[in-house]
């Protein structure tokens, strides 16, 4: 069709778009152009990569726990309040209780003021025993729970994706998690339904998870710790 249609999306309610919304979400559900293959989300993650030193003010974090399958590991990622990406712990040889207790540690150690964990299966599990243990370490940080569905995690995907493409947040350059998250995409179902998953099955998408969890924190939960 040659028909002009662009009085129906003005230059200046593009470039809102452009600010408010990730640009593969624009393609697809804005201007129309329809993914017919997976699409990667991270194309400018360099502009975010840094290591170095900043401040370790009002310290939030995430969590994901490993699942225990193949070389899935648990990862803890950590953010100052100007979405500074401060540490990145991950591995996978700890026990639950070990686990547990290395998070308190590091909850102590760089006083995590806010941890969102994830609550779905095996993290019941854990964020009950992180929360025992929280309480009984006597440590000022609110631990928030968060369920995983396909609309929650893709609206904290996505809003990783818009922090990545406004370059309001700064990660750290380390070969794992650039690895990560090259390697993560965009896709459709055959319902129409987005996901956002690896587009790599030998390639973990840990850090991808802690790191949306993370900036989950600023947006909920306030900073008043009981």
């Amino acid at each position: 069709c040659e028909y002009d249609t662009s009085c129906m999306l003005p230059e200046d309610k593009l470039e809102l778009y452009k600010k408010t919304l990730p640009y593969n979400t624009i393609q697809n559900e804005i201007l129309g152009e329809f993914l017919t293959a997976n699409s990667s989300v991270f194309g400018n993650l360099d502009n975010v990569l840094s290591n170095k030193q900043l401040e370790y003010n009002n310290l939030v974090g995430g969590v994901d726990w490993a699942t225990n399958a193949g070389n899935d590991e648990t990862v803890i990622q950590l953010f100052n309040n100007k979405k500074e990406n401060i540490k990145l712990f991950h591995f996978n040889d700890k026990t639950a209780q070990e686990t547990v207790d290395f998070i308190a540690n590091i909850i102590q150690e760089f006083g995590v003021i806010k941890l969102v964990v994830e609550k779905n299966s095996i993290g019941d599990i854990y964020f009950q025993l992180l929360k025992d243990t929280i309480s009984k370490r006597h440590l000022n940080c609110q631990l928030i729970a968060f369920n995983t569905t396909n609309k929650s995690k893709r609206e904290i995907i996505e809003n990783l994706i818009l922090n990545i493409q406004n370059e309001t947040i700064t990660l750290l350059d380390d070969l794992e998690l650039k690895l990560q998250f090259i390697n993560y995409e965009m896709q459709t179902t055959k319902t129409g339904l987005i996901t956002y998953n690896n587009s790599n099955n030998n390639i973990h998408d840990d850090i991808v998870i802690s790191t949306a969890l993370a900036l989950h924190a600023f947006k909920t939960g306030g900073y008043a710790v009981r």
